[in-house]
């Protein structure tokens, strides 16, 4: 029986995923989306520009609630309480 490694595996699937979403239009309808929605066509480089672009979303009653949380948790952390 032959023997197969992961990376053989690992590069078939990523090769059907690929014809599957260019079969199905995926592509196409995940572009529209983004552009929809004012998102990267390529996706955010890093969690840091994607937390910057959904605190920009929201409105200021929301990133005042999310800075007190953040806040609150940060501060349980530190000084090993339970808020």
């Amino acid at each position: 029986m032959k023997k197969y490694s992961d990376t053989y595996f690992e590069k078939k699937y990523k090769i059907l995923a690929n014809k599957l979403i260019q079969k199905d239009g995926f592509d196409e309808t995940v572009k529209t989306t983004r552009a929809e929605l004012g998102l990267p066509k390529n996706g955010f480089t890093s969690t840091r520009e994607l937390a910057q672009f959904l605190i920009g979303k929201m409105s200021k009653d929301e990133q005042m609630s999310l800075t007190f949380f953040a806040f609150v948790e940060a501060y349980a952390y530190e000084n090993k309480i339970f808020i």
